[in-house]
């Protein structure tokens, strides 16, 4: 069955109380609408101006932009209706507060359909106020970079998502989404990384793309990182909601050990020196974080991360101990033990 497709890339934008910024974002579509993409913009039922401005844009372009209101879901269920009435060969996820590059795209869409890729990573410029002075360079120097599924492995894949693991910025091949039925979990923060870890050990070839074709907009932080217990709680529920999607598709058991290790990098730290996110909990904190993990982590096999460094094989023991007696004392204790055993490795390095 052939899988047509009646625009080049569908640009696709969840919209929630973005007046201020959304203008500009949307300006910065148009030179792509003039050349065969589309435009897709969902207000998931903004209290500003919003939905005016996204109206107005798609009378000004009514062949090639769609906008549509949806109740709920966050902006996960704001990119799946996006995604449900998408026509074009490759998807590419902004956000409304940031801009596209001026000219960028084309180039970047040539180079994913000429490498096959099932998903193309662009490079990104950041700025606070004021977009950057840009002049697009069409021919990059770099070469552009490939991994394919021939050479490398699942677990390689895996990896490599956790370095581009937001969905902007990305062309992201339509068939891929809809021949494994991918889409974004709703209702929840941190949904893209469920997603795009998905989507990569999926895919059979991933380009990077060496020229810049998003200009990111910093942003004050969001309430989860202001607050690190709902931070930590929030990626246990979204990769919870990713264990489940790599299980759907066959992923899970090969990548358990790397899987779960990569969340616990944020909990109680990498390999090396160091303690993570939890060491930011406040006692009352960390009793009610304690209670809320210890049935999944008391259940994982013991000697699951065998491969892993001492001292991390240490930090999990010591945080099974603070699950398994219900202790913020323990986790306190083990932060120093931790810091002074990363003082001792760093020495040994040196």
């Amino acid at each position: 069955m052939l899988f047509a497709s009646k625009f080049t890339f569908s640009i696709i934008i969840p919209v929630y109380n973005a007046e201020q910024y959304l203008p500009q974002a949307l300006a910065s579509t148009e030179e792509y609408l003039q050349n065969g993409a589309e435009v897709i913009a969902v207000d998931n039922m903004s209290s500003d101006g919003s939905w005016n401005i996204l109206c107005d844009f798609a009378v000004k372009h009514p062949a090639c932009v769609k906008v549509f209101q949806h109740a709920g879901g966050m902006a996960g269920g704001a990119r799946n209706k996006g995604l449900q009435h998408a026509e074009g060969d490759y998807v590419f996820f902004m956000d409304a507060d940031d801009m596209l590059a001026p000219g960028a795209l084309h180039s970047f869409y040539q180079t994913a359909l000429q490498e096959q890729a099932d998903i193309a990573i662009g490079q990104f410029l950041s700025f606070k106020q004021n977009p950057p002075e840009f002049i697009s360079d069409k021919t990059p120097k770099e070469t552009v970079k490939i991994w394919d599924r021939k050479k490398f492995s699942l677990t390689e894949f895996f990896q490599l998502s956790q370095s581009y693991n937001v969905p902007w910025n990305k062309f992201i091949r339509r068939k891929l989404l809809t021949q494994h039925q991918l889409a974004f979990p709703e209702g929840m923060p941190h949904e893209d990384l469920p997603f795009i870890s998905t989507v990569f050990v999926c895919a059979r070839r991933v380009i990077l793309y060496p020229g810049v074709t998003y200009l990111y907009r910093l942003t004050p932080n969001s309430l989860s990182r202001r607050d690190p217990e709902k931070k930590l709680i929030y990626f246990m529920q979204s990769f919870s909601v990713m264990r489940d999607k790599l299980t759907g598709v066959g992923c899970y058991a090969p990548l358990q050990e790397e899987y779960e290790y990569y969340l616990l990098q944020m909990i109680i730290g990498n390999e090396g020196p160091g303690n993570g996110n939890l060491k930011l909990l406040t006692i009352a904190q960390l009793r009610s974080f304690l209670k809320y993990a210890a049935a999944f982590y008391l259940a994982l096999p013991k000697g699951l991360f065998n491969k892993r460094s001492w001292l991390f094989r240490w930090k999990f023991f010591a945080f099974r101990q603070a699950l398994k007696h219900q202790s913020p004392a323990v986790v306190k204790t083990a932060k120093y033990i931790t810091d002074i055993l990363g003082l001792f490795t760093h020495k040994q390095a040196r």
